[in-house]
C-alpha cells in the first residue's frame, strides 16, 4: 500500500543537508521506477485508509505520489523547512525517472491511480 522513506532529524526550521536531500530523491526515484509510479507534476494515488489519527479506516484518500507524513496523520513531520522543498524533490524524482523515457519507442508514463499488484 505504501513505501515510507524517512529523514532523521528536526526539519521544522532547518532543511535536511544537501547529501540527505540527494539520497532522498535518489531513493524515491528508484522506488518510482521499481513500482511503475507516475512522477510527472500532479501524479497522485487514491487509496482506502487502514485507519490513522487523521483518517478513519475505510476513508478514501487521494494524495500526491510523493507526499509527506503530515498528509495522512496529525504530525509536523517532515517539518516546515522540508515541506518547502517538496516541489524541488518531486521535480528531482521526475528528472531521474524521465531519463529512461528519452529512448526511442518509450513514452512518458501517465498514471493517475495505483492498484495493488496482481498475481
Amino acid at each position: 500500500f505504501s513505501q515510507l522513506v524517512c529523514l532523521l532529524g528536526d526539519f521544522q526550521s532547518v532543511p535536511p543537508t544537501p547529501a540527505a536531500q540527494s539520497s532522498l530523491v535518489a531513493t524515491l526515484a528508484w522506488l518510482t521506477e521499481r513500482y511503475g509510479l507516475g512522477s510527472h507534476d500532479g501524479a497522485s494515488t487514491t487509496f482506502v485508509s487502514r485507519g490513522s489519527d487523521k483518517f478513519r479506516a475505510g476513508t478514501t484518500i487521494t494524495t500526491p505520489i510523493v507526499s509527506p507524513h503530515r498528509d495522512v496523520t496529525f504530525t509536523l513531520c517532515p517539518g516546515d523547512a522540508a515541506i518547502e522543498l517538496l516541489p524541488q524533490w518531486r521535480r528531482g524524482v521526475y528528472d531521474i525517472v524521465s531519463e529512461g523515457w528519452r529512448r526511442d519507442g518509450l513514452q512518458r508514463a501517465d498514471r493517475r491511480a495505483l492498484r495493488p499488484p496482481t498475481g
